[in-house]
């Protein structure tokens, strides 16, 4: 007979023996440890633990120890741990749970021993270090069936059985536990960031100390993509080493192509190196890897070539394309300098008004569309990056310039303005992307030497004259302050008076307006109580003409009283605007200013000169 066959099937015998002890027994009596809780553990929490060993069957002994509230790996090497992984752990040991359980005194009156389950030895033994006490665990082999496992805790006698899915949570080896995160930023005081890479590729960036706004340094100096820089800073935390590959501080780097790495990531604080990663060749096998290394580590990993990608790109990637940055909470007065050179403040409400040459009153939706298309304003492709001439690009004399102040700072020689940016806008270009011609104009920043292109049509959404911005609304009155109406067209004049109530009289001969033409008269009076420009247009009498305001003119004159004043408020119609809205044109605060009509109040104002006309005709 075959010795080695023979101890196998002892060994089964037993197993199956312990199996029908524990668990095939209808007519044992229940254990005295029947009312004992289901959780083996309740004296202590995860946040106790001071240090976790765990000895494998291989006897690899993995030890990990707790300072300031993080993990790390103290044997069989030094290494950051995984602080979710080792919680995972301590997690599953609270939760340990009895499903069966063999006291001592069963133990003994079986004959029985641990060898039979894998006790004596343990397969694997958990020491869990508490400020006062210890504990360990050892755990055995599968039940029979497969899906329990043995166990036993020092210092209470018997043997239990768990899930055996508890064996998932424990490390196998040291790269279980060790914190899978290539680096991270995270607590780095540092106010310097540079990748290291071969020309042309690399950058630099510096932290201003007090906006704590990140600046290009290197190659280029410049305004530099702050969020797309925090994003990658944020994303750091998610390179995670996809095999650790070798641990010997002394190994020979040139296989690995880190002995002159591709690609380093530094953070700096000042002078000094706090962080450095290093990037270098892919393994022959496979080409998505790549090897890097931590120097605070020294070991050599492998990580997803798709990390050094985003890194081995040309500085202009991370640069600001923003002319103006969308944090305008500071400024509180813009000033442009364009056909018309006018400024606007900001109001201690919250909302702008036109200062100068004029005052009066912006749009608030007109002022939100400018300070959305100035701060979206964005380069279209960076020209040259140091300028010492600009006059070649019409930037000597800007056709435009809009530069964004705070007021009132306080300077050692008394209150001024403080400039926060400027830019300026010089001559229109042709460029082609791909076959396609693009209108492009020079702008610059003036506090940088660089030059830039911005898309035209970008440019031509801001507006550069005060007329503008100007609010909407064009008067405000009510109906009953209405006390006449006139209405001229083509040679023709139609004036109609407020009769009683609601009621329209002809000032001619006192005959009421007839139904439906009252009513209708009655609501276009309210509505052009509120009137409001669906857009302005231009401004000046001079240009009245190019928007078909012809010679028989069409006026619409409203004599409306209000705090014992009388006074007559009119409108001029004029052409079709490409909208199918009327030019309309007012005068407001000595200017003649055009807009559009609103469409759906002209059609009823057309219904009612149609009816006045047929109910009286024109004089």
């Amino acid at each position: 007979m075959n010795p080695k066959r023979t101890w196998q099937l002892v060994l089964l015998a037993l197993g199956l023996l312990a199996f029908i002890v524990l668990f095939e027994r209808p007519n044992a009596p229940p254990s005295k440890a029947a009312n004992v809780p289901e959780l083996v553990f309740s004296n202590w929490t995860s946040d106790q633990v001071i240090s976790v060993e765990v000895v494998v069957p291989t006897n690899q002994y993995l030890r990990v120890e707790k300072a300031n509230g993080a993990w790390n790996l103290v044997m069989p090497l030094n290494y950051p741990a995984s602080t979710a992984r080792i919680e995972s752990l301590l997690q599953s040991v609270r939760r340990l749970n009895r499903k069966y359980f063999l006291s001592a005194q069963e133990l003994l009156s079986q004959g029985q021993d641990l060898a039979p389950f894998g006790l004596d030895p343990a397969q694997i033994t958990i020491n869990i270090q508490l400020p006062s006490q210890r504990i360990e665990l050892r755990l055995g082999i599968r039940t029979p069936v497969g899906d329990q496992l043995y166990f036993k805790v020092v210092g209470m006698e018997g043997v239990f059985a768990t899930d055996a899915a508890f064996a998932e949570a424990i490390p196998r080896s040291a790269n279980d536990w060790r914190d899978p995160a290539l680096f991270s930023l995270q607590g780095l005081n540092f106010n310097r960031f540079e990748v290291r890479a071969r020309a042309p590729l690399g950058f630099e960036l510096e932290r201003d100390p007090t906006n704590r706004i990140w600046r290009l340094t290197n190659p280029t100096p410049a305004r530099a993509d702050n969020a797309r820089i925090n994003f990658l800073f944020q994303q750091f935390d998610n390179w995670n080493v996809a095999q650790f590959v070798n641990d010997n501080p002394n190994a020979d780097l040139e296989p690995f192509g880190l002995r002159t790495p591709a690609v380093e990531l530094v953070a700096r604080q000042g002078t000094n190196d706090l962080m450095v990663v290093q990037f270098g060749n892919s393994p022959t096998n496979d080409l998505n890897l790549v090897y890097a290394r931590s120097l605070a580590h020294s070991n050599v990993v492998l990580v997803p070539r798709q990390w050094l990608n985003q890194l081995a790109v040309p500085s202009v990637n991370f640069r600001d394309r923003r002319l103006i940055s969308a944090a305008t909470n500071p400024i509180d007065r813009l000033e442009v300098r364009g056909e018309t050179p006018f400024a606007l403040e900001r109001q201690t409400n919250g909302l702008w008004q036109v200062v100068e040459p004029w005052s009066f009153p912006t749009d608030p939706e007109l002022m939100r569309l400018f300070w959305e298309g100035l701060t979206g304003l964005e380069v279209a492709e960076f020209d040259k990056d140091v300028v010492t001439d600009f006059a070649a690009y019409g930037l000597d004399k800007p056709r435009r310039r809009y530069t964004l102040l705070q007021k009132g700072i306080q300077m050692p020689a008394g209150p001024t303005n403080l400039v926060w940016a400027q830019l300026d806008f010089g001559t229109n270009v042709i460029r082609r992307e791909g076959t396609n011609p693009v209108e492009r104009v020079y702008v610059r920043r003036t506090d940088e030497k660089s030059l830039n292109l911005v898309n035209l049509s970008d440019a031509r959404q801001l507006p550069y004259d005060a007329y503008q911005l100007r609010d909407r609304r064009i008067w405000s009155f009510s109906p009953n302050e209405v006390q006449r109406l006139t209405i001229s067209l083509g040679g023709k004049t139609w004036k109609v008076m407020r009769g009683t109530g609601r009621q329209w009289v002809f000032a001619a001969n006192g005959q009421p307006v007839v139904s439906p033409w009252s009513a209708e008269l009655e609501e276009c009076v309210f509505r052009l109580g509120q009137l409001r420009a669906d857009g302005w247009v231009d401004h000046g009498e001079e240009r009245l003409a190019r928007y078909g305001f012809a010679q028989a003119a069409h006026r619409l004159s409203l004599d409306v009283e209000q705090e014992g004043k009388t006074q007559t408020l009119t409108v001029d119609f004029g052409g079709k605007a490409p909208s199918q809205r009327a030019y309309a044109a007012v005068v407001l605060d000595e200017q003649r200013l055009v807009f559009e009509f609103p469409l759906a109040l002209f059609l009823l104002y057309e219904d009612v000169l149609r009816g006045l006309s047929e109910s009286m005709p024109g004089s």
